[in-house]
């Protein structure tokens, strides 16, 4: 991420986690759930692979390339 600004002004909620300078994948090696399957690892894959960085992610990467396909 370059740049994070939220929108300011008077009547705005923004409920979120992120900040400049958040790194969503750090966050995932750092979590640690016990006792049921996650989907952590496709997340991964996702946020460390090349169309991700390259801004090149839609909602239909699952369904058009496959999270197996992905370098993470």
């Amino acid at each position: 991420m370059l740049t994070w600004l939220p929108p300011p002004g008077p009547g705005i909620r923004l409920d979120t986690h992120c900040f400049q300078g958040y790194a969503p994948q750090r966050a995932l090696d750092e979590l640690t759930i016990v006792g049921v399957t996650t989907n952590i690892g496709a997340h991964k894959k996702i946020l460390g692979s090349d169309l991700f960085r390259a801004g090149q992610v839609t909602t239909h990467l699952i369904d058009t390339v496959g999270v197996d396909t992905l370098a993470g």
